[in-house]
């Protein structure tokens, strides 16, 4: 896919700091002032602010942005790693607390995911996701925070939603954002058989149970698909799967993750998300799970240019909007990516369609 200057400066910028390798900027005119202010904005609504701030160590001194840029710029990313280092100390304080309970959570995404990057604090923090995977462990820790009087918010699909000191919390149903129940059925039988593993977290002295390779990279590919299919979705959540491409070696889960694609009808869709990752981001086609991408990326980069993170900066209604016109924007949505949706994910389009229905969230906003 053909991009304009900003774009590709962006891009740029991001592939240094993943790879930790300097640009090629030979097809790229000199950036002026406005130019770096437009690509800052850009960094901003993708939420990888801090990723192109770190990105801008490897350009030669005579194409950095104007020194107040960069000072804002670096304002920005030190923010974004002190609120790293918070959600940690949040999610160290929950996890111990859980596990003084006999409770122990899969962390998904967000801090799990950050943990695949070469500066784990770079990457955008959200909010804290957690699965239990054990029957009634879910209304145990319900019950917990409850009783420690947190006040819970609950989704139509059975995820529910608190702040701990400051931090958002949800604990979700299901380890994985398909909606087909055969699917789901399905996709319990493989957690049963290949379980959970251990990550540390960088730098704070503690871990987390995290999925296993095949189911994470499930994970990860269908929250993108799944977004993507409603509101949109950004940059910083292609990062996380790039990253967690190149820092766990396909050897160990790429045969299961490829009948796990075969047997949840996605394989066209990971083919297009490898298009992304080896075209936009570079990840090397060695580092992919399984061989065969799509011949252009355009069809996702698109949806992922068009409206920033979780499609927050396309055509999204104004905050404070009454809920009707929210729910009105994401159908809208939804039918706009009705094209993309048939072709990519045709199982999936009657579930998610039907939970639209219901009133559901799962396409109206970040998570």
């Amino acid at each position: 896919m053909v991009y304009d200057n900003d774009t590709s400066l962006l891009l740029c910028l991001v592939r240094s700091a993943l790879w930790q390798t300097p640009p090629d900027l030979s097809a790229i005119p000199a950036p002026d002032a406005a130019a770096w202010q437009r690509v800052f904005r850009m960094a901003n609504e993708q939420t990888v602010a801090a990723l192109a701030c770190r990105g801008l160590d490897f350009l030669p001194e005579s194409l950095l942005p104007p020194e107040d840029l960069i000072l804002r710029w670096v304002a920005v990313a030190d923010r974004i790693e002190r609120r790293n280092r918070t959600v940690n100390a949040v999610l160290r304080e929950l996890s111990a607390a859980f596990a003084a309970e006999g409770l122990f959570p899969v962390v998904l995404k967000g801090q799990a995911s950050a943990q695949c990057y070469c500066q784990p604090l770079l990457r955008q923090s959200g909010d804290i996701d957690l699965y239990f995977p054990h029957d009634g462990d879910a209304r145990r820790a319900e019950t917990w925070v409850r009783r420690h009087g947190a006040h819970i918010e609950r989704e139509a699909d059975g995820s529910m939603f608190y702040t701990w000191r400051g931090v958002k919390v949800e604990h979700h149903p299901r380890l994985i954002d398909l909606y087909h129940p055969r699917l789901q059925r399905m996709l319990r039988r493989a957690e049963a058989q290949w379980g959970f593993a251990e990550r540390s977290i960088a730098g704070e002295g503690f871990g987390v149970k995290v999925p296993a390779p095949a189911l994470e990279m499930l994970m990860l590919s269908s929250h993108i698909l799944k977004h993507a299919m409603g509101r949109g979705i950004g940059l910083r959540q292609l990062c996380d799967v790039a990253v967690a491409c190149q820092s766990i070696p396909s050897a160990s889960y790429g045969e299961a993750f490829h009948r796990l694609c075969r047997a949840t009808h996605t394989v066209r869709w990971q083919r297009l998300l490898h298009a992304c990752l080896t075209a936009d981001l570079h990840l090397s086609p060695a580092d992919l799970p399984f061989a065969g991408a799509a011949a252009s990326s355009a069809p996702l980069m698109r949806i992922v240019l068009s409206g920033g993170n979780f499609g927050q900066h396309g055509a999204a209604p104004a905050p404070g909007a009454r809920p009707w016109r929210r729910k009105m924007r994401t159908a809208a949505a939804f039918l706009r990516n009705l094209g993309f949706s048939l072709r990519y994910a045709p199982a999936e389009v009657f579930w998610m369609l039907a939970q639209l229905c219901r009133g559901q969230r799962i396409i109206d906003g970040p998570r």
